[in-house]
């Protein structure tokens, strides 16, 4: 009986141990912290977020990332979305001061950003776009 006590004891820590190794626990706090501030911001008014390469093509299917600028000075994930065919991302947000960033995971090799973060202040008074170039490399 304590023998299999033990083998179930010692099999609960072996999966947590593999499950803790491919999912872990910080991928849900962010998931959290992200989905708060995601509710912060969201709104009814379109920002058009347009994504170039510096030879005037769109740049499709790259994730572009969305969010605020911290206390202390860095910045904070709250969405993100993906181009389209046209290189537009569409995020419905509501009034305000706002930084778009990319991710590195699964950016293309071929191109680089040229700045850390690009500050875009989003009213619903007006048409909100904003234009990136990537430079080709």
């Amino acid at each position: 009986m304590k023998l299999l006590f033990l083998i179930g004891v010692i099999v609960i820590f072996a999966t947590g141990y593999l499950l803790g190794s491919f999912i872990p626990l910080s991928s849900f706090q962010g998931s959290a912290q992200m989905n708060a501030l995601k509710a912060q911001v969201e709104g009814d008014t379109p920002l058009y977020v347009q994504i170039l390469s510096d030879a005037g093509t769109p740049v499709a299917n790259l994730e572009v990332d969305f969010g605020i600028r911290n206390a202390d000075g860095g910045h904070e994930l709250a969405m993100y979305n993906f181009t389209n065919q046209s290189g537009v991302a569409t995020f419905f947000v509501k009034d305000g001061d706002y930084l778009i960033f990319f991710n590195t995971n699964g950016f293309p090799s071929n191109l680089a950003y040229m700045g850390a973060l690009t500050s875009v202040t989003v009213t619903n008074a007006t048409l909100n776009e904003k234009t990136i170039t990537l430079k080709n490399i």
